[in-house]
């Protein structure tokens, strides 16, 4: 969230920015604290866009109710003068293209994929339990919850083969594929 808050409230012409994210994010003492440092000359407008996650999770990313949920979300903060959006949560870019199209071509939004990729890759790596593809067809998905739900989802929002490790955290703060 540090680099996409950090990023927002540097390049926002109107100092006006949208926070999408969920309820449990916006309550975390990380998220008062990025915008205690990075938004003082910022407003900063947030919404926990009730029930996406789980239409996303459902895989209905085309729905009404996705884009009915986005509107409600986006456009009355496009009405206070927002012109960047950040992307709170890892399940949002799934429907970045809806987002885009209610809020318009004038408003930058915010998209922290690349660096949490990046994050997880490297704790992977320190770990030694990253797994190296061979080819473009195959993904490692990392859950700490349930890997027979996790497929579920995947399988509707991935193509190609799919392989999915559940993940602990040990006593000594290390993480560890569960078998």
């Amino acid at each position: 969230m540090e680099p996409a808050v950090k990023k927002a409230c540097e390049t926002t012409h109107t100092k006006k920015v949208l926070v999408l994210a969920t309820p449990a994010t916006f309550k975390g003492e990380l998220y008062s604290s990025l915008v205690e440092r990075f938004a003082s000359d910022t407003e900063i407008y947030k919404d926990v866009v009730e029930g996406l996650v789980r239409e996303i999770e459902q895989g209905h990313t085309e729905s009404k109710e996705v884009i009915d949920i986005l509107e409600s979300a986006i456009k009355p903060n496009i009405d206070k003068g927002i012109d960047t959006i950040v992307l709170g949560c890892t399940h949002y870019p799934f429907v970045i293209d809806k987002i885009q199209n209610i809020a318009g071509e004038k408003v930058n939004i915010i998209d922290p994929t690349n660096a949490i990729v990046h994050r997880v890759e490297n704790i992977l790596k320190e770990n030694n339990i990253a797994v190296e593809s061979s080819d473009g067809n195959h993904m490692a998905i990392y859950t700490s919850g349930d890997i027979a739900s996790m497929n579920v989802t995947a399988s509707k929002l991935f193509k190609g083969n799919l392989n999915i490790m559940k993940l602990d955290w040990n006593n000594n703060y290390e993480l560890n594929v569960v078998k």
